[in-house]
This record gives C-alpha cells, sequence and structure tokens, in this order.
C-alpha cells in the first residue's frame, strides 16, 4: 500500500480575479519513479472568514460555479464559523486516477494534504462529496461510499444544504 512517504503533492494558487478567494489546484505524484505520473488531484478554494463576510463570498463562488455560491450561503450554518480566525479550505475535487485506485493513493494524498492545511493555518475543512448531481446507480453508490468515509474520518454533514452535501471539520 502506498503511505505519505511515497507520494509528493505540488500545489499551485491564485487568486481569482475581483474576489478575496484563493483558487488551489493540488497534483499528487509518486516519488521514486523516473517519470513521476500524476496519480491523482484536487480542485479546492480557500478564503479568510474575517475579511470577507459569507455572502460576498458566496457572490464571488457563484460566478465560479452555481452551486458554489449556494454551499458558500449555507456555511453560516456552521457551528462557530465566526470563531474561524485562520483559513477556510473549500474542497469541490479530490480524484485518484481509475488505474491507481484501491492503493492507498487517495487516502495518502488527503493524509499528506491535511498536514501541509494544517501548517497555513486552515481550521476548517469544508468537503463537497458527490457535488456533481450522478443519475446512474453505480455513481450513486460511489457517493454513498465517499460521504460514509468522510463520516469516519470526522466529519459532519452540514443539515441545511440538502442539494449538495456539504461536511466539515475542525482541523
Amino acid at each position: 500500500m502506498i503511505t505519505e512517504d511515497d507520494i509528493h503533492v505540488d500545489y499551485r494558487i491564485e487568486m481569482r480575479p475581483g474576489t478575496e478567494i484563493f483558487a488551489c489546484k493540488a497534483d499528487c505524484v509518486l516519488k521514486g519513479q523516473e517519470e513521476q505520473p500524476q496519480v491523482g488531484d484536487a480542485h479546492f478554494y480557500l478564503f479568510n472568514p474575517q475579511r470577507s463576510s459569507l455572502e460576498s463570498l458566496a457572490m464571488y463562488a457563484e460566478h465560479i460555479s452555481e452551486g458554489l455560491g449556494d454551499v458558500y450561503r449555507d456555511l453560516k450554518h456552521i457551528p462557530d464559523i465566526d470563531d474561524v480566525f485562520g483559513l477556510v479550505a473549500v474542497f469541490d475535487d479530490l480524484q485518484v486516477a481509475e488505474e491507481e485506485r484501491n492503493k492507498g493513493i487517495g487516502e495518502s494524498f488527503g493524509q499528506k494534504m491535511l498536514e501541509e492545511l494544517k501548517f497555513l493555518d486552515v481550521e476548517l475543512l469544508v468537503v463537497i462529496p458527490g457535488y456533481y448531481t450522478n443519475t446512474s446507480k453505480q455513481d450513486e453508490a460511489y457517493n454513498k461510499k465517499i460521504r460514509a468515509y468522510y463520516k469516519k474520518n470526522g466529519f459532519k454533514r452540514l443539515k441545511k444544504n440538502t442539494e449538495n452535501p456539504v461536511m466539515y471539520t475542525y482541523l
């Protein structure tokens, strides 16, 4: 099984024009291989809730994606969000290449990012498992499995949002 020591994560970060939201992309590669192929990636957003109101952030997020604006509006229902003075990370995508699944890469990738996000003073982590509407039974089963994984790892579901099942945890 792959562990955190076997992977490297490269980050790209840019401030979305006209917003106070940083768009981030993380690429996961395996160490020790000559070509180091990308085996996973994640997309997430960073913001500081003390610098901007959640409503203004929701308006910015609306320009990124229609559903993302609703997610940001619902963040106000997270207990103690007004007491967050560090950063908030909102993940809308974390994937492992299909041929690399079931090797521990996703778990290691996620754990490595968690460690590094804590170092950046991220206090609240929000994930949107099953963010995209999937219609096949296979996709629905996969989304249910992903949500169960997050729950097992201490994430709570934000009950206000039923369309996009937002889950969160304090780091």
